[in-house]
């Protein structure tokens, strides 16, 4: 098995068990053995994330971006980071961006209708809502927005 594989294996164990600086460990490991792997980088912006460290979260997404513009989620978790950084119209771009390359994106659809609802546009907020509804019916976050 290649190196990186076991660091990447063993990072997302850490960070399911709560072991945050373990998985950072990891990952950074196995972007030291494989500098673009997208998983990596993805998951060390998550860690970054939840620990609001947002310009470091937001450094890694775009390695990611560039390393595969079409990876599920990057782009949402892009546009997350940028709403928690006040930059709405920003997170907007990267919801829109995400839901272009992967239509049925759930929490895409639902992040950008609050978006929306932040920016004031509730006609287009509603209609996120809606969409998501016809998607998922049985899922209650769009109908409680």
């Amino acid at each position: 098995m290649k190196e990186w594989v076991s660091h990447l294996q063993k990072g997302v164990e850490a960070a399911k068990q709560g072991n945050l600086d373990g998985a950072e460990a990891h990952f950074r490991e196995t972007l030291r053995w494989n500098p673009t792997n997208t998983d990596a980088l993805l998951s060390l912006a998550h860690i970054y994330y939840d620990q609001e460290k947002f310009d470091g979260a937001l450094e890694l997404i775009e390695e990611c971006i560039a390393a595969d513009p079409a990876k599920p989620q990057t782009h949402h978790q892009r546009g997350m980071v940028r709403s928690a950084m006040g930059d709405l119209s920003g997170a907007l771009a990267d919801f829109d961006t995400e839901l272009r390359l992967h239509p049925n994106d759930l929490e895409a659809m639902l992040s950008r209708g609050v978006t929306l609802s932040k920016l004031g546009n509730t006609t287009d907020a509603l209609a996120s809502y809606q969409q998501a509804m016809r998607l998922v019916p049985q899922d209650p976050r769009p109908y409680h927005n």
